[in-house]
């Protein structure tokens, strides 16, 4: 998994920093070809396998002055996320917890350890309070379910911060990730 969050990493300009996954679907097996690393699409729309283009940047779908949309795949596993873009100025909604001085979810060197690994340099993600990445979001929220898990659709509703202490909840096929404000929700399904 965390192969497809550093091609999502590749992303890099000034436009992007600051920006905020509000969705993601992540799946695995797309294919019956477990070497399959990129998918594209034709103008039509149909989806198409290659192997050309392995271990290139990320496809994007959509790129206009609010949203991205971007997609990559890696030896059979699929990541895409819709992203909103943050104006300057404007900050991220969501109460901003204190630092009380104590561990919240993940630890500093956990998140600083992510970061370098993937090769995110988003600004909201560094500084006294930083933003946890949607990604490692995902990543720990996957550990929590089945092992076999083949798709997850995520709603980032809130910020989680380094500080926060969110609590996991499962029901039925259902999730969500909450705390001081409902952080992430989604639903899953596992192989038959």
């Amino acid at each position: 998994m965390r192969e497809l969050f550093k091609i999502l990493a590749r992303l890099k300009s000034e436009q992007y920093d600051g920006i905020r996954i509000i969705k993601a679907l992540w799946e695995k097996k797309i294919t019956d070809r477990a070497d399959v690393n990129v998918i594209s699409r034709s103008n039509s729309g149909e989806k198409s396998f290659s192997q050309a283009n392995a271990g290139a940047g990320p496809n994007v779908i959509k790129d206009n002055r609010r949203f991205l949309v971007c997609e990559a795949v890696f030896r059979g596993e699929r990541l895409c996320v819709t992203m909103l873009k943050i104006p300057d100025g404007i900050k991220i909604l969501g109460v901003i917890p204190e630092n009380d001085n104590t561990e919240g979810w993940l630890s500093q060197t956990e998140l600083t350890g992510f970061l370098a690994e993937v090769g995110d340099n988003n600004s909201i993600h560094r500084g006294d309070n930083p933003v946890v990445p949607g990604m490692l979001l995902l990543e720990r929220i996957k550990k929590e379910l089945p092992s076999d898990v083949n798709r997850m659709e995520l709603s980032f509703r809130n910020a989680v911060y380094l500080w926060d202490k969110p609590v996991f909840s499962i029901e039925g096929n259902h999730f969500a990730l909450q705390g001081r404000e409902v952080f992430v929700t989604g639903n899953f399904s596992c192989d038959d």
